[in-house]
């Protein structure tokens, strides 16, 4: 784990045209996006980066921002977040269809390795749910040249998901 100061440096100053000028307007972010949120028994926010590859927790007292996996790290492409009891974060990974878990001593292991388009993630009474995230069935649809309106859109809202227990992990 390491603290972040800022996302990028710059070596040197932004050059403008003549007759422009630049005024930054808000500081730069110090994250990658943020996709899932969600209050870790720290009472930091945790929040997952997809397109950082990284997952980093927030304390809203300080505003400090600690890195938890960083890029390169086990855990890649993290959609969303889920705590369970006894403090271990469960991670959707959306690009390598993965669950992955990170226990409190720090290890983390793959859960899951066959949930495309891992999304959503949440624990309630000791199970996991795991929801996906299909785009491809809507490219599908619009280019067979249906609307999202009448009769096949009861197919869109369609969704598909997952729960584990503890006895599957």
């Amino acid at each position: 784990m390491s603290l972040q100061n800022g996302r990028y440096t710059a070596s040197k100053a932004p050059h403008v045209a003549n007759g422009w000028s630049l005024e930054p307007l808000t500081p730069p972010s110090r994250l990658y996006g943020a996709n899932g949120l969600r209050t870790g028994p720290d009472g930091r926010i945790y929040v997952a980066q997809v397109a950082g590859s990284q997952i980093s927790a927030l304390d809203v007292a300080t505003g400090a921002i600690e890195t938890i996996t960083a890029m390169g790290s086990d855990v890649g492409a993290p959609d969303d977040t889920a705590f369970d009891a006894q403090g271990n974060l469960y991670i959707t990974e959306y690009y390598d269809g993965r669950v992955s878990v990170r226990e409190t001593s720090g290890k983390t292991r793959v859960l899951r390795d066959d949930v495309p388009g891992a999304n959503g993630i949440t624990v309630h009474k000791d199970r996991l749910f795991v929801d996906e995230c299909r785009p491809w069935f809507s490219r599908q649809r619009a280019r067979l040249g249906r609307s999202r309106r009448g009769r096949t859109d009861r197919h869109h809202r369609q969704r598909s998901g997952l729960a584990l227990s503890a006895s599957q992990e």
